[in-house]
């Protein structure tokens, strides 16, 4: 009897063996599909966002170009001028991206062609407006319906380059949620084994005793592994989110700023006639001043979600904190606030942007400080390395922040202060995913929050 049970707890354990050698073998796979649909991902993403930028640089030229002809000013050529530039770079980095699709080459080819006929038509236009001592000869307009055509096609062809980019970033996220559906059956299914097997062998063999505590360990190790993937996928949702809230933010921005450019233009066209009518002339400055501020608070939020580019060099993270540190001194004294550091002795460094990164820092120290009563608060710092990663912690012992704000921490214009413009821990973000980072924040109300931002090692 003795021997028949030892050949069945010995059949179970190699088993397990097998199941999670099987089970192991299944999450190498479907993490090497995540993997590769993520960069697919973010390939298709950055196509969206640099096919918006080409339209975007172009309806800014064109802008640029009518505010010219209508208030014969050469300051409004700026945009145009700078068009002229982007507008090359733009075609040019959107080749390298879609090179490998030959339906989308054949696209931008047409698309090239019909951008070198607006700038022709554009330039045409510009010179004759310069030669007849800015007056448009009545021909003209017969040019500018032409114009209008063009872009409309120009429109028309970048909408159906971006149509086909959303159609496979669907397609692609699609089978990105089977792959994680399939390693969550893995997980339940693992777990499942793992209790059966624990009960089978704490009834039938309590001798192996030491084999036992080597399973679990294994199995604890497996459910870590299994829960930080998905930690890990939850991250990647969250990304996914705030790449497509910078794109929508873009898509707004731009089409809001066409108009209030031409409003703006023509408030300043009617200054010329109500000059003895105070009472207008303050409207009319009130229509400018309000419409450049809108403009700023567009400027902000673009600057808050774009890519960015980065002037990379080896920092500490100990130095970068303490630079940020610093920044915030006047409004640690202000609250009267203790700040406790615990950073690793010899530092850990990491290749990043400094000015950027402190900014990041910044944001999260001051939204720390603003959380704390004063004269009660803490702020602990803390930086270790972490596998191949340097860890910044940045905890505070104030109000804390409920599930819910949680969810929409890192959203444009989300804020529980009371002068905050919502833009802070958004740019924040940002940047740290920039530098192919992460952040991190635990809350709990009337006990205070933890951030935690990682980057790797240089």
């Amino acid at each position: 009897m003795k021997s028949t049970a030892d050949r069945r707890i010995k059949a179970g354990y190699i088993t397990a063996l097998v199941l999670i050698l099987f089970s192991y073998s299944l999450i190498f796979y479907t993490t090497k599909r995540i993997d590769r649909q993520t960069l697919l991902i973010v390939h298709t993403n950055i196509v969206i966002s640099n096919i918006e930028q080409l339209l975007s640089n172009i309806k800014d030229g064109e802008t640029g170009l009518r505010g010219y002809l209508m208030v014969k000013n050469p300051t409004f050529l700026e945009p145009y001028n700078k068009s002229l530039i982007t507008v090359p770079a733009s075609i040019k980095k959107l080749e390298s991206y879609v090179n490998d699709n030959p339906y989308q080459v054949r696209n931008l080819n047409k698309l090239k062609i019909l951008i070198d006929e607006k700038y022709f038509l554009m330039d045409s236009t510009k010179r004759t407006f310069d030669a007849n001592n800015h007056v448009l000869p009545a021909y003209m307009f017969t040019m500018a319906y032409k114009g209008k055509n063009v872009m409309d096609k120009i429109r028309s062809l970048t909408n159906e380059m971006k149509g086909i980019e959303v159609s496979l970033l669907k397609r692609r996220s699609k089978e990105m949620q089977s792959f994680q559906t399939a390693i969550n059956t893995i997980n339940i299914s693992s777990l499942v084994i793992a209790l059966l097997l624990a009960f089978y062998s704490l009834t039938n063999y309590t001798r192996e005793n030491k084999l036992k505590r080597k399973y679990r360990y294994e199995l604890e190790n497996r459910i870590y592994d299994l829960n930080r993937l998905n930690e890990e996928l939850v991250e990647l949702k969250s990304n996914e989110k705030f790449a497509a809230t910078g794109r929508m933010a873009r898509a707004i921005a731009h089409e809001v700023r066409n108009p209030l450019t031409n409003i703006v233009l023509a408030s300043e066209q009617l200054k010329e006639y109500v000059q003895d009518n105070e009472e207008s002339a303050l409207f009319l400055s009130m229509i400018k001043r309000n419409g450049e501020r809108i403009n700023k608070l567009i400027s902000d939020l673009l600057q808050a979600t774009k890519l960015i580019d980065l002037k990379v060099e080896k920092w500490c993270i100990n130095t970068l904190l303490d630079e940020a540190l610093v920044m915030a001194e006047d409004r640690i004294k202000l609250q009267d606030l203790i700040v406790q550091k615990h950073y690793l002795p010899n530092g850990c460094n990491i290749m990043v942007d400094g000015n950027k990164v402190r900014i990041a820092l910044l944001n999260v120290i001051v939204n720390a400080i603003e959380a704390m009563t004063p004269g009660k608060g803490v702020l602990t710092l803390i930086t270790k390395k972490e596998k191949e990663k340097c860890v910044i912690e940045i905890i505070d012992n104030g109000v804390g922040i409920d599930n819910d704000s949680l969810t929409k921490l890192y959203e444009p214009y989300f804020t529980n202060k009371e002068n905050g413009n919502g833009l802070g821990l958004t740019n924040t973000k940002n940047i740290v995913l920039n530098h192919k980072g992460s952040i991190d924040v635990k809350s709990s109300l009337g006990h205070g929050t933890t951030f935690t931002i990682s980057l790797d090692v240089a």
